[in-house]
This record gives C-alpha cells, sequence and structure tokens, in this order.
C-alpha cells in the first residue's frame, strides 16, 4: 500500500486544531484541511492550464495546479510544492499573492488561491497526474469553463479581478495603494510567519504563533491581499504596553509603510509604549516622534 500524505487540520477561523488524519480518512465534523490552487500568468497575460490523468476523478479536464497542503506546510509551501512536482516549475515563493481565501463547507476545507506571475515553458511534468500543459488566452479560459472543460470546482473570477489589479511589485519597484488596518484580529499564524521568516528567518511553531497573535493588537499593512507589514502591540490596557516588533517586507522598505505603522499605533493605544530598537534604527523612530526612555534589560527563561 503507498504512502498516503498527511492533512492537518483546522478550525472554522484558520487556527491549527493540532489534528492530523491521512488522506482517505474522514474529516470530523466542523474541522477542515488547507487546499490551494495556483494560476500562473504570462507577460502575454496568458494562463497556465494543465489536463488532469484520465485514471484522476474529473479525467482529462483543465484546470491550474493545486492540491492539499499537507502537515507542516504553510499555504503558500504547498502551492510552491504543488507546481514543482507536476509541473516542473520551481517558484519563488515570494512572488506569490494570495488572491482568495475562502472556507468551503461541502468540501471541509480552506480553500486558498494564489497567484503568480512565471514565463517559460512547464516541464517535465508528473505523468501520474499530468497528461499536458498549455498557455491559453484568457477569453480562450472562459471558453473552456463554458464548454465544461475546466474542473468543475475551479472559479477563474478571483484570477479575472486580480489581473485588473497593477502586479505585485518586485524588489526596487513601487506598487499601488497600501491597506491599512488597526486591530486587525483576523491576522492568521500563516501570515505572519510569512512576512516574519523574511525579516527574521527561524523556525517558528504555528500553533504558539497563533495563540500569541491573539494575544496582541496587530496592525497590519497589505498590498493587493499580501501582507506587507506588522506591528503589534503587548499591553494590560491601563500600565503597560510594549511593540513586540514591526516588520516590513525588505522589497517594501523604504515605502513608509512602518512610518504609518507607527502612526496608528500611537492613534490607538491605550497606554504609553516601551520598547527597544535594534542597533542602528533609532534614528528611525526619532524621526517618527518617539523618544529616548528608560535603560532596558531583558531576562532569558530558564532551560
Amino acid at each position: 500500500m503507498g504512502h498516503r500524505e498527511e492533512w492537518e487540520l483546522y478550525d472554522a477561523q484558520g487556527s491549527r486544531t493540532g489534528q492530523k488524519i491521512k488522506r482517505g480518512e474522514p474529516i470530523p465534523p466542523g474541522s477542515y484541511h488547507r487546499v490551494v490552487s495556483v494560476w500562473l500568468v504570462n507577460g502575454k497575460t496568458e494562463v497556465l492550464l494543465s489536463q488532469r490523468h484520465p485514471e484522476k476523478s474529473y479525467p482529462l479536464l483543465w484546470e491550474c495546479t493545486g492540491g492539499c497542503v499537507i502537515a507542516g506546510e504553510t499555504s503558500l509551501e504547498g502551492a510552491v510544492r504543488e507546481v514543482r512536482e507536476e509541473l516542473g516549475i520551481c517558484l519563488e515563493p515570494q512572488e506569490g499573492q494570495r488572491i482568495a481565501s475562502l472556507r468551503r463547507e461541502e468540501t471541509q476545507d480552506l480553500y486558498d488561491v494564489w497567484l503568480f506571475r512565471w514565463d517559460g515553458q512547464p516541464g517535465p511534468l508528473q505523468s501520474s497526474e499530468v497528461v499536458d500543459a498549455k498557455w491559453v488566452t484568457l477569453p480562450a479560459l472562459l471558453s473552456c469553463a463554458r464548454k465544461g472543460k475546466l474542473h468543475p470546482l475551479l472559479n477563474p473570477e478571483p484570477l479575472l479581478q486580480a489581473l485588473k489589479q497593477p502586479a505585485a511589485p518586485k524588489r526596487g519597484e513601487t506598487g499601488g495603494k497600501i491597506e491599512y488596518r488597526a486591530g486587525d484580529q483576523s491576522l492568521s499564524a500563516e501570515e505572519f510567519l510569512a512576512l516574519a521568516c523574511r525579516v527574521w528567518p527561524g523556525d517558528y511553531d504555528p500553533l504558539k504563533t497563533q495563540s500569541a497573535l491573539k494575544r496582541t493588537v496587530n496592525f497590519t499593512a497589505y498590498d493587493r491581499g499580501r501582507l506587507a507589514g506588522c506591528l503589534r502591540i503587548l499591553t494590560d490596557g491601563y500600565f503597560f504596553g510594549t511593540i513586540t516588533e514591526l516588520l516590513v517586507l525588505p522589497e517594501y522598505q523604504r515605502r513608509g509603510i512602518g512610518s504609518q505603522l507607527l502612526q496608528l499605533a500611537k492613534a490607538h493605544t491605550p497606554t504609553l509604549l516601551y520598547f527597544g530598537a535594534q542597533p542602528g534604527r533609532e534614528g528611525f523612530y526619532e524621526k517618527n516622534g518617539c523618544q529616548k526612555s528608560m535603560q532596558s534589560y531583558q531576562i532569558s527563561p530558564t532551560d
């Protein structure tokens, strides 16, 4: 009997429950597993479609690449892996843009749709999954859907809406208007860790991260659904508050995002805020109206 992949289970809010199941096992009521679809769009605004193997469900229908996120992966990591395995394409995770995220009760999954800009030809294809792949125009994609040749669970609408927006900025480029959110308690561990690992690489526990996010007041900056910056406040609401960290993706730095997040924190904090600054970053905080205060110390937890 072949190896069956393992799925992590989530609650309705997208937090990991700590439970896992094998593919094919029933999902308990009230639990969900995570699924991704990945649209690849080239410089001609053509979409890469792949054709399903005749022995799979929905045989020979066309689709964008996708699949189930396995235990230990984030949604983004699962998306990149699926494309690599099925199409032989190695994507840069930081180029991914999540364009839709929804909970589907009928399939008991948390469904994320990703968009990557990529030019080239796929290959080698995973022969057990994919029998063909081709670039198609947007009208051809919609025609495929109308004729019933597209996977019935695949909805092109999030892609069409995303393509109406400017492309997400690459390093050294500027993007569109940034959306700021104060008191963003819907921030997921997955989103936060995708940002944190770009600034402070490390092996972070998603469950503990989600628990930490629920205890802080979160201020976020999004660029077309992508988390570009985050500032968190930990406070007792009366005596004390601190900024736990201020993080901005490298390609979005020097665009005023950190300054705007600081101003949001200032406008919404119920207390004075005490925090430390990384060496060399003092000027940034002073420029934004922060004043030097008491000397800081730290106590490390005992083993």
